[in-house]
């Protein structure tokens, strides 16, 4: 009886301890995302932006 209780308290405290490190590697996993994703987007944005401004600036010089 106190064995199986023990083994209870065991696989309980194993499985609160596995659900810990998922929650924790799927948030840290979700940060990084979205901080690729940020840098992702800035630095098309950014590329973009800069095409752009070189494509206006070589147009309106050749005039």
């Amino acid at each position: 009886m106190i064995a199986s209780e023990y083994y209870l308290m065991q696989s309980k405290s194993t499985m609160e301890i596995t659900l810990s490190t998922i929650k924790c590697l799927t948030f840290g996993a979700l940060i990084i995302a979205e901080k690729v994703i940020q840098l992702t987007l800035v630095g098309f944005i950014s590329s973009f932006a800069e095409f752009v401004l070189i494509n206006t600036l070589s147009h309106c010089s050749s005039d």
